[in-house]
């Protein structure tokens, strides 16, 4: 779940990051506050498509990575845990 969480912050991150790039190279003025453009009049800020587009393969990407990092440290701990069950196990054998 923490990993979901995190792919979206980033995906929502970049997509407001690129949406208000494009709002200032078009000449405008970007709200925080209500996360829009304000331009000056005749003005057009390119639609938010691709803003959107690239935050999702970045939020994918995201996950994907945390996804991996977390199945490869819990099955290093299960091998670790089996690892130790089996010198037990001899040992115990040994002394009985």
């Amino acid at each position: 779940m923490l990993a979901g969480i995190a792919a979206m912050l980033v995906a929502l991150s970049l997509a407001t990051y690129l949406r208000q790039d494009a709002c200032l190279d078009a000449g405008g003025q970007w709200s925080a506050v209500a996360r829009t453009c304000e331009l000056a009049a005749g003005r057009e800020m390119p639609g938010p498509t691709g803003a959107y587009l690239a935050g999702t393969a970045a939020g994918f990407i995201t996950l994907v990575v945390l996804w991996r990092t977390y199945t490869f440290v819990v099955n290093r701990a299960a091998e670790r845990a089996a690892e130790r069950a089996q010198v037990e196990r001899a040992q115990g054998e040994r002394e009985g």
